[in-house]
Parts: structure tokens; sequence; C-alpha cells
């Protein structure tokens, strides 16, 4: 059975015994967490419908429909395209892939490719996370008010209680 919802569709039914909904069985899951966790300890979160895999901290894999992605880069895609490994596009076919890419199957079985190319991935994905965390705003002071508050140029803060009058702050 399909019900279709606008541009996107949901899928109901059964497919090898699981719901269709569960992009990851519970077994590749466990499967993915000991093979990865013989390299360095690594824990698994449901998001989306996928699986994302972190160690220290570092979001750096993701598992799809059974399927093991790693984050790339510039310097590490070749590697992939070279393999014939295709990009995660999470919005199927035809829409723009993230910066992960399928694992080679033959790495299941080569635990010291395996532990290669995942650091690299590790390396990879905190450079991206560093990079990313020095350009996001500041947050706010804790305690609230107007402390690390961006304002155009050229404006000073309002002091307390000056606002239009009959309004409590």
């Amino acid at each position: 059975m399909v019900l279709a919802a606008g541009p996107r569709r949901l899928r109901l039914g059964l497919r090898s015994g699981l719901p269709s909904c569960m992009a990851v069985s519970a077994q590749f899951d466990a499967f993915v967490l000991d093979l990865l966790g013989s390299v360095t300890p690594v824990s698994g979160r449901r998001m989306f419908g996928g699986v994302g895999y972190y160690a220290a901290g570092v979001f750096f894999a993701i598992a799809h429909e059974d399927v093991l992605y790693f984050r790339v880069d510039a310097s590490s895609r070749a590697d992939f395209v070279a393999e014939g490994m295709p990009a995660f596009a999470p919005m199927g076919p035809g829409s723009k892939p993230m910066s992960y890419y399928a694992v080679p199957a033959r790495l299941y079985d080569d635990g010291e490719a395996l532990a290669v190319w995942m650091r690299r991935a590790l390396r990879i994905a905190a450079q991206a996370a560093a990079t990313a965390g020095s350009s996001r705003p500041r947050k706010r002071a804790a305690g609230g008010g107007d402390a690390g508050r961006l304002r155009r140029p050229g404006r000073a803060a309002k002091p307390p209680g000056s606002g239009p009058p009959g309004r409590g702050r």
C-alpha cells in the first residue's frame, strides 16, 4: 500500500519482516557498531530513519537502508568514486548528495584498511565540525539581557524600563 502525501510519499507495508519505514535493521546496526568499535569506541543514534555514528563526540558516519557511509571531503572523495561507491542522497536519486559516500564492502573484511578509511573520515568530520563551529554566532550570555545580542551599528542598548508606558518589564 502506498499513500501519497504531496510531493513525498509514505510507504506502508512489510519488507523482510520489518516495517519499510525502518531504514536500518537492528542486525546491521549491531554489525556496524561491532565493526567500527574494533577500531575505536563508537556509539550510534537513530535519526531520520537511519543511524548516525559518533566517535569521541564526532559525527562521522551514517547508515541508511543497511548501507554504511563515511564522511568525505575533496581529498578523500576520489577514493570512494574510484571504488564505484555512491554518495548519500537522502532525498533519493537526482537530489543533492551529502558529503558521505558508501563504504566499500571489501573493507568489512579488512580491519587494517577499514581503520585507515575510518580514521580519515573521523579526521574530516572533526575538521568540518571545527570549521562550522567557528563560523556560528555566539550564544547570548547567561541570565538574558542584551549581552551578546547583535544590533545595528550606532544603536545603543535601551536601559531597562525605558519601553512604552504600561508595559511591565
